[in-house]
């Protein structure tokens, strides 16, 4: 899978397994039940969390997003239509959310997990479905980026309030499998200038890895072969979903060894994250 600056993938044959559509949507109602739990615990939601958001926001942006994925799990595409579209489609779903009561997002939250779980049970096999950009996705990214949507903002939460967050280590390898599938159109060539690499990347614990290839402002994504790539990068994969999420800084998970690199330049894993924009 290639992308760069001028290209729009539509369809293709991905060469990382997606992740099991059963387990995640399984995976993606108790995900957001911890999340729900978070929001009614009465602590003041008007603090704030991220960039310019509240914690308000926050939950009002997780409540509008499964929304908007309803519509994609049932093949009915996305509104972005380039990523540059993103902040302006989640400011106008903010912007269209009047109550921000705990006990209403909550209650909306509850009602779009029921919607998107359904969508996907109905469908047989994990068919391809038009995700943003008009990237053809398998169906099964849908809960998995979904499960993601409650455990980085559920730790943008916390994080506000000081409180710890739990993230099980399966679901983060859900979501990072759920990752892989979507995350070409992130990329940014314009950080890649320059750069000719192949970095591979492992979950730690799992067979799951992928073989990024950059050169010349372009990304392919390989199944990792015999060749020798120039950097590997192993992580835990709760401790690799908050740095390629931008929670953390490399250099944070690579001291308490929960992400290590190696190989013949293994200074790009402190780059690898830089190279895409901020899911």
């Amino acid at each position: 899978m290639t992308s760069n600056r001028a290209r729009t993938p539509t369809e293709f044959s991905h060469p990382v397994a997606p992740p099991d559509k059963s387990s995640a949507s399984a995976d993606l109602p108790a995900a957001m039940e911890q999340f729900c739990a978070l929001l009614l615990r009465g602590d003041d939601l008007s603090v704030h969390s991220i960039g310019q958001w509240s914690a308000s926001d926050v939950a009002a942006h997780v409540a509008t997003t499964l929304e908007i994925n309803v519509d994609v799990a049932c093949g009915r595409g996305s509104p972005v239509n380039a990523l540059e579209d993103v902040p302006a489609v989640c400011q106008s779903a903010l912007e269209s959310v009047v109550d921000r009561s705990p006990q209403v997002l909550v209650e909306r939250i509850h009602r779009a997990v029921g919607e998107l779980t359904n969508a996907v049970s109905s469908r047989d096999g994990n068919p391809l479905i038009p995700w943003h950009t008009g990237l053809q996705v398998p169906l099964s990214t849908v809960p998995a980026l979904m499960v993601g949507e409650a455990m980085i903002h559920g730790y943008d939460i916390a994080r506000a309030h000081g409180r710890q967050w739990h993230i099980p280590t399966r679901w983060a390898e859900t979501i990072l499998r759920g990752m892989v599938q979507g995350i070409s159109p992130y990329f940014l060539p314009e950080k890649a200038a320059g750069l000719n690499a192949q970095i591979e990347v492992r979950i730690r614990g799992s067979q799951t890895r992928a073989l990024f290839g950059v050169a010349d402002g372009n990304l392919q994504i390989a199944e990792p072969g015999n060749a020798r790539a120039d950097c590997y990068v192993s992580g835990e994969p709760t401790a690799l979903l908050l740095l390629l999420y931008g929670r953390t800084s490399p250099l944070r998970p690579a001291l308490t060894g929960r992400v290590v690199a190696w190989g013949r330049r293994p200074w790009l894993a402190l780059r690898f994250p830089g190279l895409f924009r901020n899911p």
